[in-house]
């Protein structure tokens, strides 16, 4: 077999995991491997194998066994240590995960130690000129460090607008990167419990991310959470954003095939119905 088509196999398991096809995902990875681990030394040989190791890191992170995913990440981290600078493209890549996933592990001197190391490699490339995505993705990661470990909401709220600025110069104010850095900042605002503001950035968030249909999982996750957010306030739009929610749990549940997967759907639109009821309730 040709071994660029393992590149293919790795782009299709990116997708899937993209869409949370998991088991066609592992099986796409595994062909890719069986390909490059028979195929013989060539140029690019090394930078495929990063790429292939990278997304099994992914993929394990993404079903909640960071620790699997972090002896991915190191091969893949071996793989391009020697040409950081020469690929800085594939040494972000890798260790922007590998940052993730020592947070997900609980190991966040290490993960601020990484970025630290990551903002001073790509200043020094980019001659200070920070808008570039990596950029962007640092800074999402220090306030995500600063909210779930350090609790210093300022920062976070700090480094988040930094994202949001990068992402609105490189690709306009519409696009699923800024809306990403609006629902970050809503999750700042949760936890400093200021629930307007909160509810204000996941509108500003969903009105952007509900064009994409590979955010639709974090556009459900922000749709009710809009609802809790709003019913002290506001129980008709609670109710609005709740029966907007379970619309999206029905198609989803017309979509899925998978048993285990229908029965923790069905359970939570039965417990969102009991939400919808009490608030009917309370609005007669």
């Amino acid at each position: 077999e040709n071994p660029l088509l393992a590149q293919m196999y790795v782009n299709l398991a990116t997708l899937n995991i993209w869409y949370r096809e998991w088991e066609e995902a592992l099986q796409n990875l595994e062909k890719a491997r069986s390909i490059l681990d028979k195929a013989p030394n060539f140029e690019s040989k090394k930078n495929l194998e990063a790429n292939l190791n990278y997304n099994f890191a992914a993929y394990f992170n993404e079903r909640g066994m960071p620790q699997e995913g972090l002896k991915y990440l190191e091969l893949a981290e071996n793989q391009v240590k020697e040409d950081k600078i020469r690929d800085v493209f594939a040494y972000n890549k890798i260790h922007l995960l590998k940052g993730g996933v020592l947070s997900s592990l609980g190991r966040y001197d290490d993960q601020e130690k990484l970025l630290e190391e990551l903002l001073e490699l790509n200043k020094k490339i980019y001659n200070q000129n920070e808008n570039e995505f990596t950029f962007y993705t640092i800074y999402q990661n220090y306030a995500q460090l600063h909210l779930n470990h350090k609790k210093d909401y300022d920062k976070a709220l700090e480094y988040a607008w930094k994202s949001y600025n990068i992402a609105v110069n490189i690709v306009g104010k519409d696009d699923e990167y800024c809306g990403d850095s609006f629902g970050l900042i809503c999750s700042i605002y949760s936890w400093r419990q200021d629930w307007l503001k909160a509810a204000e950035f996941a509108q500003k968030a969903l009105e952007i991310l509900k064009k994409y249909v590979h955010k639709r999982f974090q556009v459900i996750s922000l749709t009710f959470d809009l609802a809790y957010m709003m019913e002290s306030s506001n129980k008709r739009e609670a109710l609005k954003y709740l029966n907007i929610g379970k619309q999206y749990l029905i198609d989803d549940l017309a979509n899925i095939s998978d048993e285990n997967g229908k029965e923790i759907i069905s359970k939570n639109i039965e417990e969102i119905d009991k939400r919808i009821k009490k608030l009917e309730d309370d609005l007669i």
